[in-house]
């Protein structure tokens, strides 16, 4: 069977097609059948700009990293988001992996960021709440 997406929408205890497409791909599956799901969840990009929001507002505020990019690395190191690569001389390096939209789920994105955000509070900026963090990065009075 030929796997299609469908979108469905959870209200109590079951998932409802959100749409005539997936209503109708839902009524083609014959009764008491077991079909394998996999639940994806789409990722939020407010969350996204959240996170390079913050970023930059620390590489500001610190100067400890030349660009939000060089921090996000280092982040992803200090939240063990790496992988072991051998090279071309036998050599093993630590490669940091990658965050995009296709290489981590919502789920997955979530702890990262609750991580990320972690290490940039307790070891970065002294010890600041979360809290504390995003609002300095949310604040809407910072105009150029």
């Amino acid at each position: 069977m030929k796997a299609s997406t469908i979108h469905c929408r959870r209200i109590g205890g079951a998932l409802w097609p959100e749409d005539e497409k997936s209503a109708e791909a839902i009524r083609k599956i014959p009764r008491h059948t077991s079909v394998p799901v996999r639940l994806l969840r789409e990722r939020n990009p407010e969350q996204l700009k959240l996170y390079w929001r913050v970023l930059d507002r620390v590489v500001e505020a610190t100067g400890r990293w030349r660009t939000p990019e060089e921090l996000h690395l280092a982040l992803k190191i200090a939240t063990g988001h790496i992988e072991e690569v051998k090279l071309v001389t036998g050599r093993r390096v630590l490669v940091p992996e990658s965050v995009a939209f296709d290489a981590m789920s919502e789920d997955e994105f979530i702890r990262y960021f609750d991580q990320a955000m972690r290490v940039l509070c307790e070891e970065v900026m002294g010890g600041c709440s979360i809290n504390e963090l995003i609002d300095q990065a949310t604040d809407t009075r910072r105009a150029a």
